[in-house]
């Protein structure tokens, strides 16, 4: 009786121990890392910083309206204006430059491509 628990013992250590005696080695997994192309990022636009405009609306003697604005507030708007188009233009040029980079990266990885 006592032999059959140290049998029972001994082959449920060797069961449980799993199947390390039996394996195979491990084979070698190899990492193979190539750069990417990655576009920097250009400076953000600058913020727009709008002045005050204020619009007067006035009614002749023949009911028509007008709209009329004071010589500051005029010059104002002008200001205004030029900032929204300097901004556009920036903008405009951020996305030129995202363009070129994919287009020189898309071109490169094409290179690479029929290289190999």
């Amino acid at each position: 009786m006592n032999n059959i628990l140290h049998i029972i013992i001994i082959s449920s250590i060797v069961l449980l121990s799993g199947c390390s005696m039996f394996a195979e080695k491990p084979t070698p997994v190899n990492i193979i890392t190539k750069p990417i192309n990655v576009c920097s990022q250009p400076p953000n636009a600058d913020r727009i910083i709008t002045r005050k405009v204020q619009f007067k609306i006035t009614q002749d003697e023949f009911g028509i309206y007008w709209i009329s604005i004071t010589p500051r507030y005029y010059e104002n708007l002008s200001i205004n204006m030029e900032e929204i188009i300097q901004y556009i233009k920036q903008k405009n040029a951020i996305v030129k430059y995202y363009q070129q980079c994919q287009h020189e990266m898309s071109s490169t990885d094409k290179k690479n491509k029929t290289t190999k």
